[in-house]
C-alpha cells in the first residue's frame, strides 16, 4: 500500500492510498498514465502534467506548472539556491531522510536542517513538501526516475 499526498493546489492537499507500490506509481504518474479519482480536483489547462516525487514514507503528487503561467515572484524566488542547497533539494525531491543525504554528501543531518530551512525561506514555502512543489514547478529539481518499482 502507498500512501499518496495529492497537491492539486497550493492551498489544499488530500491523503491517498494505492495498491500500486511507490516505484509503479512514480511511472504511472510521470508518463500520464494515472490520474485522480473522480471527484477530487484537477487542473486541465493549467499545468503540463501531473508529478510524483518520493519523500520519506510518502508519494507525493503534484503539478507542475508551464513556463508562462509563472508568476514574476515565483520565477525569480527570494534568493538563488547555492549548489550545496540544491544537492539537499534533489536528495528531498528523491526522497532521502535527513540522515542519508547527511551521509551522502558528507554533513551533519543539522546542516542539512539549515539547508532546508534555507531553501523553504527561499522559495517562500512552510513545509519542505511544499518547498519541493515548488522547486518541481520551477524546475529546480526533478521526479526521480525508477529503473527498479518496488
Amino acid at each position: 500500500m502507498t500512501r499518496i499526498l495529492y497537491l492539486p493546489s497550493e492551498s489544499s492537499f488530500y491523503t491517498l492510498d494505492s495498491n500500486l507500490p511507490p516505484g509503479r506509481l512514480i511511472l504511472a504518474v510521470n508518463s500520464g498514465r494515472w490520474r485522480p479519482p473522480d471527484g477530487l480536483p484537477r487542473r486541465d489547462k493549467a499545468v503540463a502534467g501531473l508529478r510524483a516525487v518520493r519523500l520519506g514514507r510518502n508519494t507525493i503528487l503534484i503539478f507542475q506548472l508551464l513556463d508562462n503561467e509563472l508568476t514574476p515572484s515565483d520565477s525569480h524566488p527570494a534568493g538563488p539556491l547555492g549548489q550545496r542547497q540544491m544537492q539537499v533539494l534533489q536528495c528531498v525531491a528523491q526522497g532521502m531522510t535527513t540522515r542519508q543525504v547527511a551521509a551522502r554528501l558528507g554533513m551533519s543531518r543539522r546542516t542539512v536542517y539549515l539547508h532546508l530551512a534555507a531553501i523553504r525561506q527561499s522559495l517562500s514555502a512552510v513545509s519542505t513538501a511544499e518547498a519541493i512543489q515548488r522547486a518541481a514547478e520551477l524546475g529546480l529539481c526533478q521526479p526521480p526516475v525508477s529503473d527498479n518499482p518496488e
